[in-house]
């Protein structure tokens, strides 16, 4: 990149880089200890990147967490929001602790497209792209079923570990308010109710 010219990267990392933090609340200074090869090797990305951004390089890194959305037809939140409406019941079956967040993906490419047209003042900038809200996959179960009438949720057994990713910087810095998982997360069930229907009137 620097070769060819290239002025500016934006390079897409993962929440996973913090590994198991110590405290709930996780920002962009907290230290980075992946827990497994995929997270290790967002942060020797970040560490290569760094060092590339003092040679003339300007960087971006957003550190991003799960994402889900309408179109994924796949994946935690979908399961869960399938399960809430179809069984009345979310059974969260993890049995180890599992630091996790998530966020809607309209959500990041709205703090993608930011990132890009902002002007950097400094040549590596990092930012956590999430909603702020605490969350572990016991507390997204609850959410999900709160907005299912009559429908329970099972906890996992084990104790997991909460998460808060602040995103005080990127709202800051780049004018980003994404939606609360509340909101997100009614579109995700009548998008699926939606798609349930259309699906039964075909086959009628």
């Amino acid at each position: 990149c620097l070769k060819k010219g290239v002025k500016k990267i934006l390079f897409a990392s993962s929440q996973t880089v913090y590994g198991m933090p110590e405290k709930q609340d996780v920002t962009e200074e907290t230290a980075l200890r992946p827990l497994e090869h995929y997270a290790a090797s967002k942060v020797c990305a970040e560490y290569l990147l760094e060092v590339a951004s003092r040679q003339g390089l300007a960087v971006m890194v957003l550190r991003f967490p799960g994402l889900y959305g309408q179109q994924r037809q796949q994946g935690l939140i979908y399961n869960l929001c399938k399960s809430a409406l179809q069984k009345k019941q979310i059974t969260v079956t993890i049995n180890f602790p599992l630091p996790i967040d998530v966020i809607h993906v309209d959500d990041v490419a709205d703090a993608v497209v930011r990132a890009v047209l902002h002007a950097q003042e400094k040549p590596f900038e990092c930012f956590n792209v999430a909603t702020g809200q605490p969350n572990n996959i016991n507390i997204i179960a609850q959410r999900i079923a709160a907005l299912v009438p009559g429908c329970a949720v099972m906890p996992a057994v084990m104790k997991q570990p909460t998460m808060r990713m602040d995103a005080t910087k990127i709202r800051m810095l780049l004018d980003w308010n994404p939606q609360s998982h509340e909101d997100r997360l009614q579109h995700m069930l009548a998008s699926i109710m939606e798609h349930e229907q259309k699906f039964e009137c075909g086959a009628i």
